[in-house]
This record gives C-alpha cells, sequence and structure tokens, in this order.
C-alpha cells in the first residue's frame, strides 16, 4: 500500500510486477523466452555482426546503417568525443570530490557540466532534431568523461580520445593509455553477448 498526501491508499504491486510504465520500440526483453532485441534486432545477432556504432546508429535512426551512412555517423560521433576545455579542467575537482564515491557520482556532475557547455535545454522546450543532437552529444561524451575520472581516481593524467579509433577501441585507449590489440576489443564487443547468453 502507499499514500499520496491526503488522498486514499493505492494498491502497488511488489516490484511493479505487470505495471506499464512505458511503451517503447527500441528494444525488449523477453527473459523467459531468451530473447532480447533492439528495435526488433536479436541482440545477439547483432553482437556476433555488427559493430557498436551500426546499433548507436539502430538506437538513434531505427534502421541499420549502409556503408556511407556508418561512415558520417562515426565521424559525427568521433568528433562529440572531444571535452570543451572549462569542462576538461574542471575534471580534476569533480574526481576529488567524488572520490570516496567513485566515478560514477563524478560522472553525474561532469555530465552536467558538458550539457551545460553544450548549451543543453530541457527536452520539452526542444524539437526533434534538437533532442537527437543533444542526445548523442551527451552519449559521445560519456566515455571520455568517465574514463578521465577514473584515472584522474588513479592519480594519472586523462588521456584524450582519438577521431581514428572505433568506439570500444578508443574506450580502452582512453582507459589504459594504450591502444588495445584487436583481440581484446572483441573482447569487450562480445562481452553483452556472453552476458546475454547466460541472463
Amino acid at each position: 500500500m502507499a499514500t499520496t498526501g491526503r488522498t486514499a491508499p493505492i494498491d502497488v504491486p511488489r516490484g511493479l510486477k505487470g505495471v506499464i510504465v512505458t511503451d517503447t520500440s527500441v528494444g525488449d526483453v523477453l527473459g523467459d523466452e531468451g530473447f532480447y532485441h533492439y528495435r526488433e534486432y536479436s541482440a545477439v545477432e547483432l553482437a556476433e555482426s555488427r559493430t557498436f556504432e551500426d546499433v548507436w546508429h539502430l538506437m538513434f535512426h531505427g534502421r541499420l546503417p549502409d556503408a556511407a551512412q556508418r561512415a558520417a555517423f562515426t565521424a559525427e560521433t568521433a568528433a562529440l568525443r572531444h571535452l570543451p576545455a572549462r569542462v576538461r579542467d574542471a575534471l580534476p575537482a569533480v574526481a576529488g570530490s567524488t572520490a570516496l564515491s567513485g566515478p560514477l557520482a563524478g560522472l553525474r556532475t561532469a555530465l552536467s557540466l558538458a550539457g551545460s557547455a553544450a548549451g543543453f535545454r530541457p527536452l520539452y522546450d526542444l524539437d526533434p532534431e534538437r533532442r537527437r543532437a543533444d542526445a548523442l552529444a551527451a552519449c559521445a561524451a560519456v566515455p571520455t568523461l568517465l574514463t578521465a575520472l577514473h584515472r584522474l581516481g588513479q592519480g594519472l593524467e586523462p588521456v584524450e580520445p582519438r577521431d581514428d579509433l572505433p568506439y570500444t577501441a578508443n574506450y580502452l585507449y582512453m582507459l589504459t593509455g594504450q591502444e588495445p590489440d584487436p583481440a581484446r576489443v572483441r573482447a569487450i564487443r562480445t562481452r553483452a553477448l556472453a552476458e546475454s547468453k547466460t541472463a
């Protein structure tokens, strides 16, 4: 039972089982059937045959890219990895103030700073194109922010992103400071596949 102010109590199912929160075409998890999909594509098949950028494009545009679309999307998102100087300069203080709670706590603050620097506005003020642009910018910045906060927490300098590396390789590069070998990149890319098979 739950109450809302002075209104009468309402029945809330334990764990919200059977409660519809929203309708979406983005993805679904059918655990009893062992099926997890992104926009009606099997997540397992996507992990086996497509790049991270392909699936990212699918999530944002509702379709898998052809070669030209993949190249354009990859270039667009690579450019968005870079942080403005005022955000980069603030990261040591953010990492220091959230040292006990870890990089994810710092990410919340750092992403707010990045959003402010990029001029993000409330979603209800935006047209669909601006919402897409802001969401893409936020998604592209998160790995840069997170790896920088992690390294700062370890007493290391952040590593600037590289535009010539694919998403997964760039993430590992920013995390370690070394260009990863292809086997390690493949291992990270297919981790989601392994987890979905054992879920």
